[in-house]
């Protein structure tokens, strides 16, 4: 068992200043039975039930084994903070942090003392595993830091995501508890049989430790191995990166048995090269063994009976080469209560169950042979007598038919990328996610979800499903996704606290969302569906609105235009609409927003307002497209200050048309309008310039596409002197590829390059160039990206050209859902566990992630290739930037269970 933290307060309200100014051997007074008006400046303290010592008011000392608590939070951002003091005379230990939670995700962190609340912590926690809907994290504070650092220590959980439960826990190891000899003799026997190379990380950390004779580096001492106070090691955490200098005996090794108190064994990323039996063998005398991790670990051969031990309640076998079919062992156990088989190569029919089931959880998507789904067949009678049953995740594993009743305790349920068909199941109100996207279903959704009091996910895209949204939706409705589909009718009001709409391709009709709801949403994609009206205030003034795709409805404006403010704004796609009136200058002054599509739509007018507005410098507008509508007027200079022509490469969040160095392509259209004037000099001088300054240095920086002509535009040709005469010859090359028109006195339009060289040549409208022969498909939904190379799982189809097929436009994206669908619960004696999905949505250490709520930061996407830096090279089939997980956080389908 786990030992853990001792919580001596819950501050609810903390008062920052209060804390940051503690003296280092300030005693905290022990908590009142209830909370009581604070004094002045000072925080609100809670209870909690079953501290045992640890609600002392002398600090904390080695005679304290362990402490724990549990608590729940409802809110976005909603924060508990505990303080706890070491005294420097009662120092001489190591607290190891642990926090485990279900039905959401939480941040921790910890400020040492006499560090301020109002910078990040001194200290974020480390991952164990984790899933977007529950996880495992710690801290270890070894004794030596302690002992250096007394007085009073501050402890922030906070919500990232969903409503999560946790428990926080922490033992408090003496200085004078190091590694038992038994564990010791084990340990070199480890290191013998699995050790070929002593310079990896793990082995250099057991040969290192079981040579200690202190704390320093002792293993007792080092987190997240933990040791009872008898020096017995209970968890033994050895995860790797699946490297050759990582663990590797494919004999397993007979010393993790040898540990005669170990309880919870992880060798996550070894290079082990065992089979089950020969790991079954070796581990029978382990019989306190109750938690078994062996993700990524290089086992090979067919899953067997052997391995799931008599205490065994965890066992994680995903990511591995394992083949053949699934026992029904695994779903009879009475023992084993979680099960995670993922991205195997698992071939069959799912198991039967019995009422008898002890399984909580079975987590095995993504089962593939020759990179196509390898399990075959529904879901077995028996399913819906597995009482015990709560997680289910199966999705793209080859699974067909339809759906009948199901356990009546489910609370999350993903079955998505399979061939299931007929009408959706019904499910209990206890629902927290739901993904049910890409399979065949047909029917209509519920009319009345506000009885789902738990559910935050609904993922429902790429199926047969007709009728209306549901009226009411769920209160706490985080995610929704239902893209592509045959939905019909209004939208109905949007829950407070909602984060993610894609309502994409359907034929949805009315306004769009407005009111409170609405206007929570950092993600909205409304393209391709019947919407009319305006774009209401509570979209084009949400604060923390990132990505916002109206394009391909009827609307015909936008709800007090000038008073626009989406500070957090990247993504902006209006396109093939009917909107009036002219273009919002306010749009200029919107910071982040580095794509504007107006495109096609009825905008009358000048450019002249919003050209005034463009600051120099600025990420405002690396795409800008108001082609096709009736703008009148000259292009004013101003409009050269927009990023598309600035000589850094554009920076999108995320983008689906890269060149051929990876760097997304930057537009400027303004086609097909009654434009004129003289030819705009800023041009010129941009196009010009980026490759006499920037190109052959800044990689990216000249991937531009600009188009000034058709329609009524005519633009007066230059002098040949328009540029100045250190250009050279070929740094026209940019400018000649755009193939560019102006109208010359006599009538003729010329190619623009060629007039500022001196030798006009007439342009060749054929010599446009096309758009690029591999172009992006359809967006995607990141939860449907392989995990191994497999082909994407399409999640809607764009519409073809034909609609529009005047000129070659920024078409509409079909964005249909980020996955935060996954909640999972592991338990080793009430200790929560894990739901796996294919990305983890968050990373603890983003700045200021421990003062406000973000629900994800942005990275980047693949997409097609183009490079229109070359000759040749023509307008890029775009779609307009995507939002997606964090890249930088161990993402794309990597389950940390």
């Amino acid at each position: 068992m786990h030992r853990s933290l001792c919580i001596l307060s819950a501050a609810v309200l903390l008062a920052a200043a209060t804390i940051a100014a503690a003296q280092p051997n300030q005693v905290i007074p022990a908590a009142a039975n209830t909370a009581a008006a604070p004094a002045p400046g000072r925080p609100v303290i809670f209870d909690f039930k079953d501290l045992g010592d640890c609600t002392a008011d002398t600090g904390l000392t080695a005679q304290q084994e362990y402490c724990q608590t549990s608590a729940s939070l409802t809110k976005p951002g909603q924060a508990h903070w505990y303080r706890f003091n070491v005294l420097e005379e009662q120092s001489a230990l190591t607290l190891h942090f642990l926090i485990t939670t279900q039905n959401g995700r939480v941040r921790m962190g910890l400020w040492l003392p006499g560090h301020s609340l109002e910078e990040q912590p001194s200290v974020t926690a480390e991952t164990l595993l984790a899933s977007s809907f529950a996880q495992e994290l710690y801290i270890t504070i070894p004794a030596a830091q302690l002992f250096h650092s007394p007085g009073i220590y501050t402890l922030q959980v906070m919500t990232e995501y969903g409503a999560p439960q946790y428990v926080l826990r922490a033992d408090m190891t003496p200085a004078t508890t190091l590694l038992a000899d038994a564990d010791r003799q084990a340990i070199k026997q480890v290191v013998k049989d699995c050790c070929t190379d002593l310079n990896g990380l793990v082995c250099n950390r057991l040969n290192i430790g079981i040579d200690a004779q202190d704390i320093d580096s002792d293993l007792c001492h080092t987190g997240p191995i933990q040791c009872d106070r008898d020096g017995h090691i209970t968890d033994l955490v050895l995860q790797g990166t699946n490297g050759d200098q990582d663990l590797t005996c494919p004999g397993f090794s007979a010393g993790f048995a040898q540990l005669p108190s170990l309880r919870r064994l992880d060798l996550a990323g070894a290079h082990l090269g065992a089979d089950l039996p020969t790991i079954a063998q070796a581990l029978a005398p382990a019989t306190k063994l109750q938690w078994l991790v062996l993700r990524t670990a290089n086992i090979v051969g067919q899953l067997s009976c052997d391995i799931i031990l008599p205490s065994l309640q965890l066992l994680s076998l995903t990511r591995n080469s394992l083949t053949g079919t699934i026992p029904d062992c695994y779903t009879k156990t009475t023992t084993l209560k979680h099960l995670y088989l993922s991205d195997n190569s698992l071939s069959g029919p799912l198991p039967d169950f019995t009422s008898e089931s002890s399984l909580e959880l079975l987590f095995a998507r993504d089962q593939q042979v020759e990179d196509k789904p390898s399990m075959t067949g529904g879901f077995p009678a028996g399913l819906a007598s597995a009482g015990n049953l709560r997680y289910l995740q199966l999705s793209n594993v080859g699974l067909s038919g339809a759906i009948g009743e199901l356990p009546a305790g489910l609370k999350y349920f993903n079955i998505s990328a399979n061939a299931f068909q007929g009408p959706i199941p019904s499910f209990s109100t206890e629902l927290v996610s739901l993904d049910i996207s890409a399979n065949k279903f047909t029917g209509t959704l519920p009319s009345d979800m506000s009885a789902y009091a738990n559910l935050v996910d609904i993922q429902a895209f790429s199926n047969g499903l007709e009728g209306p949204l549901p009226a009411k939706m769920p209160p706490h409705l985080v995610q929704l996704a239902v893209s592509g589909n045959k939905l019909s009718g209004p939208m109905p009001a949007l829950p407070r606290g909602i984060k993610y709409v894609s309502v994409a391709e359907n034929g949805l009709e009315g306004n769009l969302p407005d009111g409170p709801g609405a206007s929570s949403i950092w993600f909205g994609d409304f393209s391709s569906n019947k919407f009319s009206g305006n774009i209401p205030t509570a979209l084009s003034q949400a604060e923390e609105l990132v990505y916002l795709n109206v394009s391909r409805n009827q609307l015909t404006g936008i709800a007090s235009p000038e008073a626009w403010n989406t500070p957090a704004a990247i993504t902006l796609d209006a396109s093939v609409n009917a909107i009036q009136g002219t273009l919002p200058a306010v749009l200029a002054q919107q910071a982040r927003l580095a794509y504007i599509n107006f495109g096609s739509n009825a905008l009358t007018g000048n450019l002249q307002a919003f050209a005034a507005a463009v600051q120099p410098d600025t990420q405002v507008g690396a795409v800008f497209d108001v082609s096709s509508n009736q703008l009148t007027g000259d292009l004013p200079e101003g409009l050269g200050n927009l990023a598309v022509f600035s000589t850094a490469p554009a920076s999108f969040p995320s983008w689906d048309e890269l060149d051929t160095s990876g760097y997304p392509v930057k537009v400027f259209s303004v086609a097909d309008n009654r434009l004129s004037g003289p030819f705009p000099a800023f041009l010129t001088s941009s196009l010009t310039g980026l490759v006499a300054h920037a190109c052959s240095d800044d990689t990216g920086s000249c991937n531009v596409w600009v188009d000034v002509d058709g329609g009524d535009n005519k633009f007066s040709c230059p002098g040949p002197q328009s540029v100045t005469s250190d250009i050279l010859p070929e740094d026209y090359n940019l400018l000649q590829s755009q193939n560019l028109g102006c109208l010359g006195k006599n009538g003729v339009v010329y190619e623009v390059s060629s007039v500022l060289r001196g030798k006009p040549v007439a342009l060749t409208k054929n010599a446009k160039p096309s758009k690029p022969s591999a172009q992006p498909g359809p967006a995607v939904n990141p939860a449907l990206l392989p995990a191994r190379g497999q082909p994407r799982v399409q999640e809607a189809v764009a519409p073809s050209d034909e609609t529009h097929q005047s000129r070659t436009h920024l078409p509409f994206a079909v964005i249909a859902g980020i996955v935060a669908g996954a909640v999972g619960l592991a338990a080793i004696v009430g200790v929560v566990g894990y739901v796996v999905v294919y990305r983890r949505w968050y990373t603890v250490r983003a700045a200021q992630s421990f003062k406000k709520m973000h629900e994800g930061p942005l990275a980047a996407a693949g997409g097609a290739i183009v490079n229109s830096s070359a000759p040749g090279a023509g307008l890029p089939h775009l779609k307009a930037p995507v939002p997606a997980a964090d890249a930088s956080v161990v993402l794309g389908g990597d389950d940390r269970v």
